[in-house]
């Protein structure tokens, strides 16, 4: 049923449409495992083997946060300061639907 639910959301979209071209977000250093949406479609968070968290906004295609496991969380200047640190690579992340949580597993 889940399958039927999401492949009904594409058929009547007209992927020649320039707004549907696929977008090349540029960020982790290695294989990206898993890339969670949320509930509003404006942001998504993915998880790598390089043990970084990235939370994407969908419509520029950029970074707004990110999170690396090297002891300390990476400091980026353009980036919200980074609390949490991720330990391991990342294999699975899920977003709450209101949006407000985002977790991950490794």
């Amino acid at each position: 049923q889940l399958e039927r639910d999401f492949a009904s959301k594409f058929e009547n979209i007209d992927f020649s449409d320039p707004k549907y071209v696929p977008k090349c977000m540029i960020g982790h250093r290695q294989t990206v495992t898993c890339v969670s949406l949320s509930g509003d479609d404006s942001f998504a968070l993915s998880g790598s083997k390089d043990n970084s968290l990235i939370k994407w906004d969908i419509e520029t295609g950029r970074r707004t946060v990110l999170i690396r496991s090297w002891g300390k969380c990476a400091k980026d200047p353009k980036l919200p300061e980074q609390t949490n640190q991720a330990r391991h690579e990342i294999l699975a992340v899920a977003v709450s639907m209101d949006g407000r949580y985002g977790v991950s597993a490794g």
